[in-house]
């Protein structure tokens, strides 16, 4: 019985520790964190890639909330009784340049990364990214599948967006 009492104990604690502290998924995230193990990066690299992480990830999410605000604002002007075309494909083209603006951060973090890294690490990063990419295109983590399956045979609508609930707005 204190046997058991032990071993309750023992996986209570264990289990009731906070767990590490992740930096995300992705190439920013996890991802990275793995490959920062597998090129060896040294204290002062890490040190340089954790500010460059950190710097970019702030610009990302901001970014990412001024596009969610520009969806909820076109769902409204989607929702009037006579919605104005022009101001809907404005602010669609004002996403997709914050968009593009976030594939720029997420570029410009890739080119400063790469200058700290030596030859040999760029070379190690090089067959990581190059093995990474298909696995997670083929289990559907492709950002081209969206989820929803390689045919389409679902029972889902194959659409580029989602109708909320009954109405004609494509947006939520």
């Amino acid at each position: 019985m204190k046997y058991l009492i032990l071993i309750i104990m023992t996986a209570s604690i264990a289990l009731a520790q906070p767990g590490g502290f992740h930096k995300g998924t992705g190439m920013m995230g996890r991802g990275f964190d793995r490959m920062e193990s597998i090129l060896g990066l040294n204290a002062d690299q890490e040190k340089k890639v954790d500010e460059l992480r950190s710097e970019m990830q702030k610009k990302q999410i901001d970014l990412r909330s001024q596009i969610q605000k520009m969806h909820i604002e076109l769902r409204d002007m989607y929702n009037q009784d006579n919605p104005d075309q022009k101001a809907i494909e404005s602010k669609l083209t004002q996403i997709n340049k914050i968009r593009n603006d976030m594939q720029l951060n997420r570029t410009q973090f890739w080119f400063s990364v790469n200058k700290i890294l030596t030859d040999d690490q760029k070379k190690l990063w090089k067959e990581y990214k190059n093995t990474a990419g298909p696995q997670r295109e083929f289990y559907g983590r492709s950002r081209d599948f969206r989820g929803r399956g390689f045919d389409g045979d679902d029972n889902r609508p194959n659409r580029p967006f989602r109708m909320h609930r009954n109405s004609d707005c494509p947006y939520r």
